[in-house]
């Protein structure tokens, strides 16, 4: 996955800012998708070779006896290959994958991939059980905000909301760096009202200050 246009120095430094005001550990990640790319191939395919079929039937109709028992298979394979070729080409484009994904879908898909990448990289094991992940996908243009369930935290679908806002109006700019650190920035200014920072001499960071990238 290209790393997009941004400088991981400038994003670790805005994550050890945050942890310095705010008591949770956060750790985002910028994944290339959390869907699956296959089922859109056989969409794709299948339309292609419902066309062909339609035009097989169309040349039957008006031009009977141009079209031998041969010519209708050597059509039929040509149009097979072309279409699978032809799929697999579309499918690299994430607007086309996106039409064939409904919302409810994106939304369960990127659920999922959170908790998973949650699980993976351990956040929930702190000792404090303050870690916080900021999962961001891609090909689905939806983030997901994870807190340890076993903190008292509040507010997740308002933070939610609002830091997809902040990145979707800087990454169609294809400011991301921008729109990351202003993310952060806007994080630690919603969650220093409720949960501040108070030991941060004192505090461990269990947890690397590092921009995660997927692409898996």
């Amino acid at each position: 996955m290209s790393k997009l246009n941004i400088n991981t120095e400038n994003i670790e430094s805005a994550i050890a800012d945050f942890e310095k005001q705010v008591s949770f550990e956060l750790v985002p990640v910028i994944a290339q998708k959390s869907s699956s790319r296959a089922h859109v191939v056989w969409i794709l395919f299948f339309l292609f070779q419902l066309v062909a079929l339609v035009k097989i039937d169309l040349i039957y109709i008006f031009d009977l006896y141009s079209l031998t028992v041969l010519n209708v298979i050597e059509y039929w394979l040509i149009s097979i290959i072309f279409g699978l070729l032809f799929s697999l080409f579309l499918v690299r484009f994430d607007l086309v994958v996106r039409l064939f994904l409904l919302p409810e879908i994106r939304k369960m898909n990127v659920y999922r991939k959170a908790q998973q990448v949650y699980f993976e990289k351990k956040i929930f094991q702190t000792n404090a059980h303050d870690g916080m992940l900021l999962y961001i996908s891609l090909l689905e243009k939806r983030i997901q905000i994870i807190v340890d369930p076993r903190s008292a935290f509040e507010g997740k679908v308002e933070l939610s909301e609002a830091v997809l806002k902040i990145l979707q109006e800087n990454f169609k700019k294809n400011q991301h760096e921008k729109g990351l650190i202003d993310a952060i920035q806007y994080m630690k200014s919603f969650l220093i009202k409720h949960y501040p920072q108070k030991n941060h001499e004192t505090d461990i960071n269990e947890l690397p200050n590092k921009l995660i990238w997927l692409n898996d």
